[in-house]
């Protein structure tokens, strides 16, 4: 019997106790999880893949800038705060308690299952398979599957939830910030992050968005 697996059939492992709960927890956008379970990564044996590794490296290195790795740093530990600079900004009051309950009722089930739907190994272990020096940092998250990235798909989502509140421009300042960080610590690939925006695109067109945005804008009295 051959012990040996190919390349493609790598994958990052299955969900913790505490991610299973957030899946079996549910989503309101239930009916959409499907829709975004056929847009697969690149293959681990592809040259498009190969080329993505190399990308992260070149985006490591960016690390030795001692105020751009304090900023990725940061965005990996405290995502809300970071993003609460965006609503204050924006003059959205209560942002903690936001991003609080919309991740628990609309994002974290979802995020979890298109991640373990794919379950695509991290940067770091690619590169190892494919001969190629890539050193990711210690980060807090970045411990569940690559594809799609939950930082970025968040940063997009609150960023025009924002937006849509307060009726104020939206800028992908926060998106492009979040989805370059994620590549400097050496956590995710360009396509986890473009998979992330496509997917909060399609979420931000629901009637179930919508009706988040009218309830939190009664909620503000705004």
């Amino acid at each position: 019997m051959n012990g040996f697996i190919s390349l493609n059939q790598l994958a990052y492992g299955q969900p913790t106790i505490e991610e299973r709960m957030a899946i079996d927890h549910g989503t309101q956008f239930e009916k959409y999880v499907k829709v975004f379970e056929n847009d697969p990564y690149p293959e681990n044996v592809s040259a498009e893949a190969k080329a993505e590794v190399y990308e992260v490296v070149s985006k490591i290195e960016k690390l030795v800038n001692e105020e751009w790795r304090k900023r990725c740093f940061f965005i990996d530990k405290q995502l809300g705060k970071y993003l609460s600079g965006y609503a204050q900004k924006a003059g959205m009051r209560q942002f903690k308690s936001i991003f609080e309950q919309v991740n628990d009722l609309y994002l974290n089930s979802l995020i979890y299952r298109i991640k373990y739907h794919y379950n695509r190994i991290r940067p770091n272990p690619l590169a190892y398979y494919l001969n190629i020096s890539l050193t990711s940092a210690n980060t807090r998250t970045g411990h569940t599957p690559s594809y799609p990235s939950g930082h970025t798909l968040q940063a997009h989502f609150f960023s025009k939830l924002i937006s849509d509140v307060m009726n104020v421009p939206w800028s992908d300042d926060a998106t492009r910030e979040v989805a370059a960080s994620r590549m400097s610590l050496g956590i995710h690939f360009k396509s986890d992050n473009d998979f992330a925006v496509k997917i909060s695109e399609y979420l931000t067109q629901t009637e179930e968005y919508q009706i988040l945005v009218d309830n939190i804008r009664n909620e503000l009295n705004v």
